[in-house]
């Protein structure tokens, strides 16, 4: 270190792109980079010959060094700088202790990487409250071709015409589209919500969203040639939580079941209670899921390969929405596939306490009747 010479240690110093102090053992100001005073305004003499100024300077905090002169290495500080004109700089100082008891600190200005974390997540604030409203605003129109397809497809009302064979094929495919565009909004919607904290406080019924969302697809799965079928074995199935959100859960796997089942295929639903936990088994005789994809599947935007997405279609967000709404009620999701063979999606969902469910609330979910 002598052989490569004290000068040009000080030359390298003075230019280093970080600031660097230095002090003495008994704590006087004896170094001041080049850094330092671009960022500070004050130069090295200044500040050298009139000490008063480094209270100034970091006035609502300890110098850089602060008591690391009196302890050891490492003392890492992050504290707010005044500038000669007046600026505030936020500022990150690491301070070590040499051998003689002097004091080097080194440090860097971090103003700029704050404002730009400040625009960043301002910037990801409008982006979701745009996503949100432009949701929010599509659902509208949606509802109204929904309506309108529904009543075109409906045998028994002439209000708007009849419809041969050709028209009615092509008011399915509308249908299908559009509930297609519904759902995806749904998920979008989901996502969002699920970022926000959210009271769970809603008596749900698992029993009652298991037989409504098989009804919802009793039809569907009919005319693709599928048995679906459901089981409830259990006498309570009362969970807290949000309705909306457990329903749109199961909503998405069965979708799934049904989207990935081959016609000649069955699809069965069904609730149990297993110790202190609700599950929900949806288990389909698919087309399945290979081993070494089924850890990835509730990601967002995975999806199995481009052969099933370019058949089968979908946005990717189903299933990662279904394990992001069961864990938000304190649940889990699991699955068990075989390619080729099917797949058994369970949702655990645990069983709301006695306590929460209030004097009026029956083990079946329905409300005991009142003395009068």
């Amino acid at each position: 270190m002598k052989a490569f010479g004290t000068d040009r240690l000080l030359f390298i110093l003075d230019h280093a792109p970080v600031m660097i102090l230095g002090f003495s053992p008994d704590g006087r100001l004896i170094y001041w980079n080049d850094k330092l005073a671009e960022t500070t305004g004050w130069t090295a003499e200044e500040v050298i010959t009139e000490p008063s100024l480094m209270a100034r300077l970091w006035s609502d905090c300890s110098p850089p060094a602060g008591t690391a002169v009196q302890k050891a290495d490492g003392v890492f500080r992050f504290g707010r700088a005044l500038t000669k004109k007046g600026e505030v700089r936020e500022q990150e100082w690491a301070s070590f202790a040499l051998p003689d008891g002097s004091i080097v600190s080194f440090g860097i200005d971090v103003t700029e990487c704050g404002v730009k974390e400040h625009e960043l997540m301002e910037m990801q604030r409008q982006q979701a409250q745009f996503i949100q409203n432009t949701s929010h605003e599509i659902r509208t129109p949606l509802a109204l071709i929904s309506g309108y397809t529904e009543l075109l497809q409906a045998s028994d009302d002439n209000s708007l015409g009849s419809l041969n064979e050709v028209q009615l094929q092509a008011v399915h495919v509308i249908r299908r589209q559009v509930d297609m565009l519904c759902h995806l909004v749904d998920d979008i919607l989901a996502i969002f919500e699920l970022r926000d904290v959210f009271e769970l406080n809603e008596r749900v019924s698992l029993t009652e969203i298991v037989q409504e969302v098989v009804g919802d697809f009793a039809l569907q799965a009919k005319q693709g040639g599928l048995a679906l079928t459901h089981c409830i074995d259990c006498r309570s199935a009362i969970v807290i939580g949000k309705t909306q959100h457990i329903r749109q859960a199961l909503y998405n796997v069965v979708r799934n079941a049904v989207k990935f089942t081959d016609s000649g295929g069955s699809i069965s639903v069904s609730l149990q209670q297993e110790d202190d936990l609700l599950a929900i088994r949806v288990a389909d005789t698919g087309i399945g899921i290979a081993a070494d994809q089924q850890s990835r599947i509730f990601g967002r935007f995975y999806q199995v390969n481009g052969t099933a997405s370019r058949r089968y279609g979908g946005s990717g967000l189903g299933l990662a929405v279904v394990k992001e709404i069961v864990e938000a009620h304190g649940g889990s999701i699991s699955v068990a596939s075989v390619l080729g063979e099917g797949s058994t999606f369970t949702l655990y969902f645990p069983v709301a306490d006695a306590a929460k469910l209030g004097p009026d609330i029956s083990h079946d979910g329905a409300r005991s009747p009142r003395a009068t």
